[in-house]
């Protein structure tokens, strides 16, 4: 029986296949910004416009992130992150004009966009490392 429908798997063979071809071209787009810039790799799918938007911009968040009290991205607002860009010596080799642009390139308000990446890193935060630490408590 598993035989006779093998032909439903074809597309996530193809798929599989395809994804180093796929996702590669994306992550170049995406990827740290001297790769697009030195390749001159296009943003021209949804996937590399999207990967591009996130791309510093989740540095960013997780570096704000790491200076606080809790190390915790839960903690991360736009307001934050807005007030942290103006910081020209806080991770300084993060291109604030990049992630401008991410958004820009995706068509939505930029604190909306940091708000939304905000969110789902915080639905990851265990995975991303940033979940944060438990703070000391007064004992008195």
């Amino acid at each position: 029986y598993g035989q006779r429908l093998g032909w439903l798997n074809a597309p996530a063979r193809v798929l599989q296949a395809a994804a180093p071809l796929i996702f590669g071209a994306a992550l170049a787009a995406g990827g740290v910004q001297a790769i697009w810039l030195t390749l001159d790799v296009p943003r021209d799918t949804n996937m590399k416009i999207t990967l591009n938007a996130v791309d510093e911009l989740t540095g960013f968040i997780s570096a704000v992130a790491f200076v606080r009290p809790s190390k915790s991205v839960a903690e991360v607002t736009p307001q934050s992150v807005r007030k942290k860009m103006k910081d020209k010596a806080f991770a300084r080799a993060i291109d604030r004009a990049a992630m401008l642009h991410g958004a820009e390139l995706m068509g939505v308000d930029f604190d909306d966009h940091v708000a939304f990446v905000i969110q789902a890193m915080i639905d990851n935060a265990d995975t991303l490392g940033l979940a944060g630490v438990p703070l000391a408590t007064d004992a008195s």
